[in-house]
């Protein structure tokens, strides 16, 4: 028998709902309820059996006709997508003869779970008469070739009579055979009934089975729709579930409540896009170990760590074919575009998963026009190949592919070692669009400077690294760009790569050099960032005379008769510029601070309780939880103004945020158990690493929290907590007011004080 969970957080309609049937499922189990109810709610009971006599009725009615009308079964753990389903049974209650409801998705998005459920539904006696022909056109036609399609109408036939459909001996013309259809579905028992068309590939099949009747139509690819007009109404069916449906299917899985849930729960959701076929792998995994999943966080922690580390090929079971039927699907998608757009879209194998790509990135990579670049992905777009969003901010669209299909392009390419041609042949277009000098890339690219390093590891051409990463110019664009945290992770992360193929003694001094240069850029990179400092040769002459950076400075100033330069006496770690007093660079002693790169200005900062972990407030009112290396772990919004202070508690696990208008308390749970950083090239992810990102898949890659208590009050400057963190006190100098608010109550106290100042903090006691 099927099992249920009731859950307290869920709605009184949807727990009444799983109860009728828990209880329609038993043999007397309704029987029992209603009697149960005779001695003592007489009225209740008598208004049970009636509506109930309506209901059972009524829910016979359409089970029988799923059942009769050969309508695919749900999954055993299906989850129901309240959005989707409520708008796909909209729109077929309004469907008229000749017109169509389109599900368009990427493979494994759900399309056939949706429109079968949509169907499990009273609305199939009401609108279709209890009457559906489910045709399924996946891989065995999806070329339009006459054998498919007769194949298809033969089918669709033999449900409608029993007459055949090609007499024996005649030659099969495929207009006749559908005029015949027309004849034969409109004078039978079908006429007012609904054709489904699961899976559809071409718009050939479309037009053999246009035979004038209500038609629900899933597919991957809109342009099958083509010659249809408005005659169709198109669903865009999303690449994932929800949050709330991803944690209900998880805790339906294992028998657990969504609240009691581990931690890794939420970052499988985060981590796995929510996609339907992932989700179902995953719980069907922790299923099989559900005795171990409710009591156990190493089974969560084994999934979380492939979907991580987007391993999907690790995601198997016996009695579920997903994995299996998954690459033929998306196969068959990209089979069907034209060769030299199959290549094309072959190219995207080269990046990371939820990067953002710019149109200018392709136009580099396939040397097309703007215009052939916006064309080709249309394309792509229409057959859900690749995922579009418009950035409002800085007014251009952005583009991404799902980490499924990603893994589906990337795997054959490594297995062949041909993956790095594709990186060489990318590099090598950038260089060639700048004349050979990277460092005259423009600086709007929103890509290649945070991926350089990336692309050139994944290449195998090493030498690239010391060519560009050792180049001042190179150097002083990459830190204008992106900042001199990304620029120093890059020297860390690929630091092993430098020497690779090097002798032991040529080893030495890349190393040396390499060391060189990053206590350079942790002593200048802020400097060179700027637009009105010293540019980086001048930073450079700065450097000891031993150093490999100095050295390449003074060989860049003969290189520049006409530009001037300040000199150091040599020997001097920092020296004094001669004839004057002041000294210009860093001191033996120098003490280089740990540097955070944000992607925006930042308003406020402060430690957290352990010490290592930085609160940090940008100027759009953000407020984000950063480990040393610079990683965002937890964001909490809430703030429409610049925040002006941040207060951590001392005893409990909590902080205040202070804007001019609005005072803010927050949690602080789990810091020990923040979000674990991702493997390989995607650490930090490209939402924190690419300026002006877009979050095209709709899906937090932080978790994100809300304020505990907000407290309004204008003109506030200042908020501190008592050394007890059970009162709050804030502080308005503008009206001359000091507030003691009590925390647990969310009340102010009667007191309030009236003096001028512009901080306030508790005594001791």
């Amino acid at each position: 028998m099927e099992d249920f969970y009731i859950f307290p957080q869920d709605p009184q309609e949807k727990k009444n709902e799983l109860l009728l049937n828990i209880l329609f499922d038993k043999n007397d189990g309704l029987e029992q309820l209603i009697d149960s109810l005779k001695d003592w709610y007489p009225w209740v009971e008598f208004e049970l059996n009636e509506s109930l006599k309506n209901v059972s009725s009524k829910k016979a009615s359409w089970v029988e006709a799923v059942v009769e009308n050969l309508i695919p079964a749900l999954p055993r753990r299906n989850v129901s997508r309240t959005v989707l389903l409520n708008q796909t049974r909209a729109e077929l209650r309004q469907l008229q003869k000749g017109h169509y409801v389109v599900l368009i998705g990427m493979s494994g998005c759900g399309k056939s779970t949706l429109a079968s459920e949509a169907l499990n539904h009273d609305l199939l006696i009401e609108n279709f008469e209890g009457k559906v022909i489910w045709l399924s056109c996946g891989p065995e036609a999806y070329t339009g070739d006459e054998n498919e399609l007769l194949g298809l109408m033969i089918q669709l036939n033999e449900r409608i009579c029993n007459e055949d459909l090609v007499t024996d001996g005649k030659t099969v013309n495929l207009k006749t055979l559908k005029i015949k259809l027309y004849k034969r579905f409109h004078e039978s028992r079908f006429k007012e009934g609904l054709l489904v068309l699961d899976g559809v590939n071409s718009e050939e099949i479309i037009e053999a089975l246009n035979i004038g009747c209500k038609t629900l139509v899933t597919t991957h690819d809109e342009n099958v729709m083509n010659k249809q007009g408005n005659r169709y109404k198109a669903i865009k069916v999303n690449e994932g579930f929800t949050e709330e449906e991803s944690l209900f299917h998880l805790a339906s899985c294992v028998g657990l409540s969504v609240e009691n849930l581990p931690s890794q729960a939420k970052l499988i959701h985060l981590n796995g896009k929510g996609h339907p076929l992932v989700m179902s792998l995953i719980g069907a995994h922790l299923e099989d170990q559900q005795e171990e999943a409710r009591n156990n966080q190493k089974p969560w922690k084994s999934c979380l760590d492939v979907l991580i580390n987007k391993d999907y090929g690790n995601l198997k079971r016996q009695s579920y074919g997903g994995v299996k039927v998954m690459p033929n699907t998306i196969d068959l998608c990209i089979n069907n575009l034209a060769p030299e757009k199959q290549n094309k879209y072959q190219d995207f194998a080269l990046f990371v998963e939820d990067v953002n790509i710019k149109t200018e990135v392709l136009e580099i990579l396939w040397g097309l026009s703007s215009f052939e670049v916006t064309k080709l992905m249309d394309e792509f777009l229409t057959k859900s190949l690749v995922v579009r969003k418009y950035n409002t901010g800085k007014k251009y669209y952005v583009y991404a592919v799902h980490d499924l299909l990603l893994y589906h392009l990337k795997k054959p390419l490594e297995k062949e070692d041909k993956l790095k041609d594709l990186h060489l042949k990318l590099i090598s277009r950038y260089e060639e669009s700048c004349n050979g000098n990277l460092a005259c890339l423009p600086k709007s690219d929103n890509y290649i400077w945070y991926y350089i390093g990336y692309h050139i590891a994944n290449s195998r051409n090493y030498s690239l690294f010391l060519k560009w990463y050792f180049n001042l110019d190179f150097v002083e664009a990459k830190l204008k760009v992106t900042g001199l945290a990304d620029l120093l992770t890059d020297y860390k992360r690929y630091s092993h790569l430098f020497t690779i193929g090097k002798s032991q003694d040529e080893s030495s001094e890349i190393l040396k050099q390499l060391s060189d240069f990053v206590i350079f850029v942790e002593s200048y990179g802020v400097d060179v960032r700027r637009n009105h400092g010293p540019d980086i040769v001048q930073c450079a002459l700065q450097e000891p005379h031993d150093s490999e950076v100095y050295k390449i400075a003074v060989s860049q100033v003969q290189r520049r008769p006409n530009s001037a330069y300040l000199r150091f006496q040599h020997g001097l770690r920092g020296g004094t510029l001669v004839n004057l007093p002041l000294q210009l660079g860093p001191s033996k002693n120098r003490s280089i601070p740990s540097t955070i790169q944000t992607k925006e200005r930042v308003s406020a900062a402060c430690f957290l309780k352990n010490n290592s972990d930085v609160l940090v407030a940008l100027e759009s009112g953000n407020i984000e939880v950063m480990n040393k290396k610079g990683y965002v772990t937890r964001i909490y919004e809430g703030h429409s103004e610049k925040v002006t202070r941040l207060s951590v508690s001392l005893v409990k696990d909590i902080f205040l945020s202070v804007s001019e208008n609005c005072v803010k308390v927050w949690h602080l749970p789990d810091l020990d158990s923040s979000v674990p950083l991702e493997s390989g090239n995607r650490t930090p992810s490209p939402s924190q690493r690419q300026k002006y990102f877009t979050d095209i898949f709709n899906h937090k890659t932080v978790e994100k929290k809300e304020s505990w208590i907000t407290k309004n009050i204008k003109f506030v400057d200042w908020a501190a907590f008592s050394t007890s963190g059970s009162l709050m006190a804030t502080c308005c100098s503008r009206l001359q007011l000091v507030q003691v608010w009590e925390l647990s109550y969310r009340e102010p106290l009667p007191r309030r004080i009236r003096v001028s100042g512009t901080t306030c903090v508790f005594l001791q006691q």
